[in-house]
């Protein structure tokens, strides 16, 4: 369902809910999945209760930890040229997030890279999270900073952040405009498999 800036929806269901049945199912304690997703104890139970919205990298690394791939949660779009024209970039956000989300490549035979456009508006923070992988930040448009273990780094436009993403990391938008983030990394965002045999 798209909203009235024709930004998509791509949330199934209720992802709380649909979170804490599968952790059931598998018999892991809201502990062992935060350990597990490198994210706090304290968020799963507020993402579980529908406190809190996961960022698309969290949910990624919850759906790891919970054995499904993102599309257990999330209606994930398809890129289906090598190139990705401005013109066709299609945005979308999960339900009831402040950020939004345009996924740039197509996931070909053998990828390991994948590229997102991240919008977040002014006073935006993510949540803090460690994962497997590296990544490369690019802040485009806007005033940001992202945070690396404790230390902060404020970010204008056209500067880069490189790091393995087992760092704890999170970002966040400065000043009173949005910040547009060139984001790629090695973190399945997105169902592999199946775009790789669209």
């Amino acid at each position: 369902m798209r909203n009235k800036s024709g930004i998509k929806d791509i949330s199934k269901n209720d992802i709380g809910f649909s979170i804490r049945t599968r952790r059931k199912q598998l018999k892991k304690t809201m502990q062992e999945l935060a350990d597990a997703a490198g994210l706090s104890v304290g968020f799963i139970s507020q993402l579980e209760r529908n406190l809190v919205i996961p960022s698309l990298s969290s949910l990624a690394s919850i759906a790891s930890v919970l054995k499904v791939e993102v599309s257990y949660f999330l209606d994930a779009p398809t890129v289906s040229s090598k190139i990705s024209r401005k013109k066709d970039r299609e945005f979308f956000k999960i339900h009831g997030s402040r950020p939004v989300y345009s996924k740039l490549n197509k996931i070909q035979s053998g990828s390991q890279l994948i590229s997102v456009m991240t919008k977040t508006p002014p006073g935006y923070l993510s949540e803090k999270v460690s994962h497997e992988g590296e990544e490369q930040v690019i802040l485009m448009e806007g005033k940001g900073f992202v945070v690396l273990d404790d230390e902060r780094y404020d970010l204008e436009a056209g500067d880069c952040v490189h790091y393995m993403s087992k760092t704890p990391h999170q970002y966040g938008t400065r000043g009173k405009k949005e910040a547009v983030w060139i984001c790629v990394g090695t973190q399945p965002l997105f169902d592999m498999e199946n775009e790789q045999q669209d």
